[in-house]
């Protein structure tokens, strides 16, 4: 089984080899905080691949320029407003590669203003379900 590093640089290499994306910064290590963060674009979305201390999370923007981790947009297009999450990474990854093409048609649309209320709506219904309280968007 492959390791979550092995997978983020699997993935990569999908996103830039088979699906026309492209690296748009100089992926970055913050020593420091042990982070680091690649940003891969294929208009009309990014994904961004994080690792925080050796945890990795995968986030998409759409054209409004703002960060929604993969399983809100999971949630979003299945329809719910909360999920167990967060899931392992090779689950995210499975995720990406299974739902690219439905989140970038959402993001393709002329009118993406409807999407993303509805985006920071499961947000909100999520913090409250997990947390008690609704968070920001």
């Amino acid at each position: 089984m492959a390791t979550d590093d092995e997978l983020a640089n699997e993935l990569q290499a999908w996103l830039v080899g088979e699906r026309g994306f492209v690296v748009v910064n100089e992926p970055s290590l913050h020593d420091e905080a042990a982070v680091r963060i690649v940003d891969l674009a294929r208009p009309p979305i990014i994904v961004r691949l994080v690792t925080d201390r050796g945890l990795w999370s995968i986030e998409v923007a759409g054209p409004d320029g703002h960060w929604v981790d993969l399983e809100l947009w999971r949630d979003y297009l299945d329809g719910c407003g909360y999920s167990a999450g967060p899931s392992a990474f090779a689950d995210c990854a499975r995720i990406l590669r299974a739902r690219l093409d439905e989140i970038t048609a959402l993001a393709s649309a002329t009118d993406f203003a409807p999407t993303a209320s509805r985006l920071a709506e499961v947000h909100r219904e999520r913090a409250v379900a997990r947390y008690g309280q609704a968070g920001g968007p």
